[in-house]
């Protein structure tokens, strides 16, 4: 499987997103895996907007973690990204240092032209950075 894209965007000072689309070898008939990873450095509670999706996708796994300490979090898609969305997990996740990982969803697809948004709902201790992967297949 090669890499076919990575695009990073720096969204300010503390927030970092960074795409990698895979495809596999050619002739393949399945949709290209995604992953879309979320650098927050100095995490606070309180919403992170992030990416408009170019295209429809399926969420298959987030994961979650930090440096020290714990950070709540839902992720969110948004008709509009300064307007609340539906959460794509059904309870929020618990990220901590040895990572937290998400394989059921309330709403697993995600439309084209919607944004993600990440919502920070707590924070325990003095994280100085959350890292947030959310690992999509995109629909055919």
């Amino acid at each position: 499987m090669g890499i076919i894209l990575s695009d990073t965007l720096v969204v300010g000072e503390d927030i970092t997103v960074i795409e990698v689309a895979a495809q596999g070898p050619a002739g393949a008939t399945e949709p290209p895996d995604r992953i879309i990873t979320f650098n927050i450095a100095n995490p606070v509670v309180g919403q992170v907007l992030g990416p408009r999706l170019p295209v429809d996708m399926t969420v298959q796994r987030i994961d979650g973690y930090t440096d020290v300490g714990t950070v709540t979090f839902n992720v969110e898609e948004r008709t509009a990204p300064n307007t609340a969305g539906t959460d794509l997990m059904a309870s929020d996740l618990v990220a901590d240092s040895d990572n937290e990982s998400q394989s059921s969803f309330a709403d697993i697809s995600v439309a084209a032209d919607n944004f993600l948004a990440i919502d920070i709902s707590a924070i325990t201790g003095t994280p100085s950075v959350f890292v947030l992967t959310m690992h999509v297949t995109v629909n055919p």
